[in-house]
């Protein structure tokens, strides 16, 4: 690895990959029997679970009946505990949908509109009048994507957590342009606490969680979830760093995510009416907290990764089709099961899986060179390190993963 190459090293980070879903959504009608489904996806994910870059539960539903469950891998490494389709995981930025139509209800009883400044919630927010609540909900605001805190093991508090929203240095003008920002639908977060007089968490489990009968779902700390990993070198993993959780961090299960696509899509949540303002495209294929998209295909979604967790969500509503993935080993699988599982749902042929092909062993002499970090572009980089002869590296925010030796100067990560 290089610092010219660097641009090789990018992950994807909570970011719904538009571009390979492009490659495979398909005019062929899904009509393969659930037998035939069932063992295809059997077939395409077993090198990834032998590999180790998969776990977790897989769900695929058509006109509001499941025709795929399973659970993959192990909840618990260390007790053998088996995944199933009720295991709890947590879904990082897929929790933006549930955001997105906390503040749609709100508008629906009329507590606030989309369209309201934030400074009427929040009169000394730095450029509050500005920022616009559907700026928020569009990633067009202008704050930056990620929110710095530490909190000592403690979760912060909701004035805590506005400080320090308020502290970051704007990245564009409100409207300017898309900009992803976590930091925004933090904020919507607290809007709805402010607005609704509810805690975040209170307020999805009465308006959201109960209504679609999710109840494997909620927020926060719950020490009943799937142990999180991470890749180490080779095909070893690694139990996953234990990082600080927000207030708004959301756990749930395939089933309920797919009771939460079903409900949302079929009118059972949202008037049709806010629904529409929910899937527009906004511009660069994002709606209100989900990704939008048209091709062969209508489809909406989503995806999340979170330390040692990752998941996807699409719904084709042509189709009245829901996949639901979540996983507990942060790997580069979830770009390849975003691709792949529809593509097998609709009849297709998948990706033929690549093995990855370590070196034996290799000179480590040069490995100091390669210590420093890289911009792959304006505030977006990428740190390594050198810790006991191994290379690691980090992302933004993230936690340090091992680059495995393909050789003396090229990693697999």
């Amino acid at each position: 690895m290089n610092r010219n190459r660097s641009k090789g090293l990018m992950w994807s980070l909570d970011f719904f990959i538009l571009v390979t879903l492009i490659l495979f959504l398909w005019q062929i009608p899904l009509a393969q029997t659930q037998t035939n489904l069932s063992a295809n996806i059997e077939k395409f994910v077993t090198p990834y679970l032998q590999m180790n870059d998969f776990s977790g539960s897989i769900l695929i539903s058509k006109n509001g009946k499941i025709v795929f469950e399973k659970g993959f891998g192990f909840s618990d490494l260390q007790k053998k505990t088996q995944n199933t389709p009720d295991t709890k995981f947590r879904i990082g930025s897929l929790n933006k949908q549930l955001t997105a139509a906390a503040i749609l209800l709100l508008e629906e009883k009329g507590k606030l509109k989309t369209d309201d400044s934030v400074s009427k919630f929040f009169p000394d927010f730095p450029n509050g009048n500005q920022i616009k609540l559907q700026h928020l909900l569009t990633h067009r605001s202008g704050l930056p994507k990620y929110v710095p805190y530490k909190n000592d093991n403690k979760e912060p508090t909701s004035a805590e957590l506005l400080k320090i929203l308020g502290s970051l240095q704007p990245e564009a003008k409100p409207g300017e342009k898309y900009n992803y920002s976590n930091a925004g639908f933090v904020l919507l977060a607290l809007t709805v606490e402010k607005v609704s007089g509810q805690s975040f968490p209170k307020f999805l489990a009465e308006n959201v969680f109960k209504p679609l009968e999710m109840k494997n779902s909620g927020v926060g700390i719950n020490k009943s979830l799937a142990k999180g990993y991470v890749t180490d070198l080779g095909t070893d993993l690694a139990p996953a760093p234990n990082l600080d959780v927000f207030n708004y961090e959301v756990y749930s299960t395939v089933e309920d995510l797919n009771k939460w696509q079903i409900g949302l899509y079929g009118g059972k949540l949202l008037s049709a009416n806010s629904l529409t303002k929910m899937t527009t495209d906004y511009g660069d294929h994002y709606g209100y907290g989900l990704s939008v998209g048209k091709t062969a295909r209508r489809y909406f979604g989503h995806d999340g990764v979170i330390s040692g967790y990752n998941g996807f969500v699409t719904y084709f509503p042509d189709d009245k089709l829901s996949i639901v993935f979540f996983g507990n080993i942060e790997s580069g699988v979830l770009g390849i099961l975003q691709t792949n599982l529809p593509a097998i749902a609709f009849g297709n042929e998948p990706q033929a899986p690549k093995k990855h092909e370590f070196a034996a062993q290799v000179k480590t002499d040069n490995f100091q060179d390669y210590v420093g970090r890289y911009e792959v572009f304006p505030g977006f980089n990428l740190d390594v390190k050198l810790e006991k002869g191994k290379l690691s590296l980090r992302g933004p925010m993230g936690a340090f993963m091992a680059l495995t030796p393909l050789s003396e100067n090229e990693f697999f990560y």
